[in-house]
């Protein structure tokens, strides 16, 4: 059974051992859940950054125990709000807010990995990493 949280799907391609495994693992997760390339750009694109601060901001992650994996793809189309350039209406306090909501929609290891995406890095280490993801996705990479 393949896993259908982006966390999930991003850990499947973190565990395989080959760069060839990983590339098949991050295109089942790009066929199932789109979104996650979306996630991988927020993560590793070079220029787009995050205005909010950093490390984890003050929020109460949702019951492990409830079916939640797919509440995060829906909200993927919200991240722009949190980009440098965006949003200039949106005051600070209210893009702090609307973050923290997010992370407490979500599943809990969906909000880690929000997290680490908003502090531009992947909770995966060198398991996976840029240069994995630029493999799988030469063309929408082109410019990470």
């Amino acid at each position: 059974m393949v896993p259908d949280g982006i966390y999930d799907l991003l850990a499947a391609a973190a565990k395989k051992r080959s760069l060839e495994d990983k590339i098949v693992a991050l295109h089942t997760a790009f066929k199932v859940r789109p979104q996650t390339v979306s996630i991988l750009k927020y993560a590793l694109k070079d220029g787009l950054n995050f205005i909010l601060p950093e490390g984890t901001p003050p929020y109460t992650p949702t019951n492990k125990d409830e079916d939640l994996q797919s509440v995060l793809p829906g909200e993927v189309r919200k991240l722009h709000h949190f980009i440098a350039g965006n949003s200039p209406g949106l005051r600070p306090l209210k893009r702090e807010k609307l973050f923290i909501d997010i992370l407490e929609s979500v599943d809990p290891d969906d909000a880690k990995l929000l997290i680490d995406m908003k502090d531009k890095k992947l909770p995966f280490g060198r398991r996976l990493t840029k240069s994995h993801v630029k493999a799988a996705f030469p063309v929408a990479a082109k410019d990470w």
